[in-house]
């Protein structure tokens, strides 16, 4: 099975790849000659299918991901992106931003939350950079740094800079509350960051 994988690879027969993979993951008997492990194989599916987007109509990519992250916990920060990456591939901004802000919400770790944070935050920097019209080498920088050399600007129009800018000021503005109650997910007794949220909304008792 690890033979035939590795050359639909060599002909780039993504969807192939991808269902073989799918029937190793779920073949409890399984045990690779590689020495791969089933944390090994889920991670190597999970980046196949998001990085083929176009290949893979038919196969319910997101369920296997969100699968993946409700499996995988120490893994929960790459996945989230990997998901908002696929959306990306697509010319689903929206839905990236959203698959984003539900990482956000939902993870209980520093690694992660910097993980997800940075991802969103070089998505919003590429984007903002499209509106503007930069240059070619800036742009293309802008695109490797947001979603590894993915295309997604192609699919852009630009035509909403003001609204761009805002949020990425406001995901700027709101990272000491995000990190914050990462934190108090992972320790919700955990009296100094209470503190800490307390002296973030001094005014607004409903947050604290």
């Amino acid at each position: 099975a690890e033979e035939y994988i590795v050359y639909l690879r060599s002909q780039e027969r993504w969807r192939a790849v991808a269902e073989q993979l799918i029937k190793v993951v779920n073949d409890r008997s399984f045990r690779s000659l590689e020495g791969k492990s089933k944390h090994d194989l889920w991670m190597e599916l999970c980046d196949v299918i998001t990085s083929h987007p176009g290949e893979m109509e038919g196969l319910r990519v997101e369920d296997i991901v969100r699968g993946a992250i409700v499996r995988y916990k120490d893994e929960v920060g790459r996945l989230w992106t990997t998901l908002a990456d696929y959306h990306i591939r697509r010319g689903l901004f929206e839905k990236a931003r959203d698959v984003y802000m539900e990482g956000l919400s939902s993870i209980v770790t520093v690694r992660d939350f910097s993980l997800i944070y940075d991802a969103l935050t070089q998505f919003e920097e590429a984007l903002i950079s499209s509106a503007i019209g930069d240059d070619n080498e800036q742009e293309e920088d802008s695109k490797d740094a947001a979603m590894g050399a993915c295309n997604f600007l192609l699919h852009d129009t630009g035509d909403d800079l003001e609204l761009r800018l805002a949020r990425l000021e406001h995901l700027i503005e709101g990272r000491p509350e995000l990190l914050n109650s990462v934190i108090l997910r992972q320790n919700p007794h955990n009296v100094n960051e209470w503190h800490k949220r307390a002296k973030l909304f001094p005014q607004d008792a409903a947050k604290r």
